[in-house]
């Protein structure tokens, strides 16, 4: 028997010399961030072009809805209000809509170049059935910041209803126009 377990051990041996010679002996490096992007840079250059391009391509989307949205909602807006507006505006004024979670500026707008509103970042905080309450962006005048926002808050009736803001001397007036399907039609001056 001790015979025969020196050779089982010795079989066993050379079976797993054998084994470790046919294995291939994979080299370990530690990971480096600059090869793989060196070693895979053409891969990388092709997913950032689809990245790009969907992009491009849903900004596209959304930049022509929103001024098909622009021109339908400016059209609604009679030309009787307009002109009434000018009336009780005469340094200018921009009709905007407040649509569903957005507030969108029209393209009736008469105030001087010099005032600059950043309508993109205006919002809706709450609507009730009693009061409207939205943020309008910041506001600048002759490349001065005014304000860096402007809380608005109006009560929900019929008739004419207004908030005026007096900010380092210019005075803001924000109207509430009507209330109709396609959403809240006001009118800052």
């Amino acid at each position: 028997m001790g015979k025969r377990k020196k050779n089982r051990k010795q079989q066993l041996r050379e079976i797993q010399e054998r084994r470790q010679r046919y294995q291939p002996n994979i080299q370990q490096r530690p990971f480096s961030l600059w090869q793989f992007l060196v070693e895979h840079d053409s891969e990388i250059f092709f997913i950032g072009c689809i990245v790009v391009a969907l992009t491009l391509v849903y900004s596209l989307k959304h930049h022509k809805k929103s001024s098909q949205k622009v021109i339908a909602l400016s059209s609604s807006v009679p030309q009787q209000q307009i002109n009434e507006l000018r009336r009780n505006y005469p340094q200018g004024f921009r009709v905007f809509v407040l649509a569903k979670h957005d507030v969108v500026a029209l393209n009736v707008d008469t105030l001087p170049s010099e005032l600059n509103i950043n309508w993109n970042v205006s919002r809706i905080i709450s609507l009730t059935k009693e009061e409207i309450r939205f943020q309008i962006g910041p506001i600048s005048y002759q490349s001065k910041s005014v304000a860096p926002s402007l809380m608005i808050k109006l009560p929900r009736r019929q008739g004419k209803t207004s908030n005026v803001a007096d900010i380092n001397g210019l005075e803001i007036t924000v109207e509430l126009l009507g209330e109709y399907n396609t959403g809240i039609f006001c009118a800052l001056g």
